[in-house]
């Protein structure tokens, strides 16, 4: 799956962790296989005592941004720059550099602008960039049709945890 999770408990010491574990489920693409690796995330995280308030996940579908690049036709060396940016953007978001979060926007915006991207394309660069969505319902009417899918994958995710105590939200700019 192109599931993109970010915990947001991050460490000033480290790039992008806190403390590090990996698990895969191999070969499947079940959207079941995505909902039961979040809901291990969260026990374990809960199992090492961790207070629920603290845990707050932030998902993506990194094909979002693949799609994205490719129909603004974006070169290779500046996605490598938007997916760096993005990340920071990211984590800025995420409180860990709040005094960077409008110069990461503004480096974003840098790369955008050297592309003759059309209008319906940039309100979607502008939403990434500007965190400027309250539901993933909002965001779906703003991206075109051709990326229906990613979301109703994502939204199908977020509604399993809705009315729970999990704290699982969509971050367009989570890309890794």
């Amino acid at each position: 799956s192109d599931l993109a999770i970010l915990i947001s408990t991050l460490s000033n010491t480290k790039c992008r962790e806190f403390q590090q574990f990996g698990v895969e489920i191999l070969d499947s693409s079940d959207i079941k296989s995505d909902i039961e690796i979040l809901e291990l995330i969260i026990t374990l995280l809960r199992a090492v005592g961790v207070e629920e308030d603290s845990i707050k996940i932030r998902i993506n579908d990194v094909a979002l941004f693949n799609k994205l690049v490719e129909y603004c036709h974006i070169s290779a060396n500046d996605i490598i720059s938007l997916k760096k940016n993005l990340d920071y953007l990211a984590e800025c978001y995420a409180g860990k550099h709040p005094e960077d979060y409008l110069r990461t926007q503004d480096s974003i915006r840098g790369i955008i602008t050297k592309y003759s991207i059309s209008e319906e394309y940039q309100k979607v660069w502008d939403v990434i960039i500007n965190h400027s969505y309250n539901s993933i319902s909002e965001v779906i009417s703003l991206y075109p049709n051709t990326f229906k899918q990613e979301f109703l994958f994502l939204q199908r995710i977020l509604s399993h945890f809705k009315g729970t105590n999990s704290k699982i939200e969509l971050d367009l700019s989570v890309i890794r």
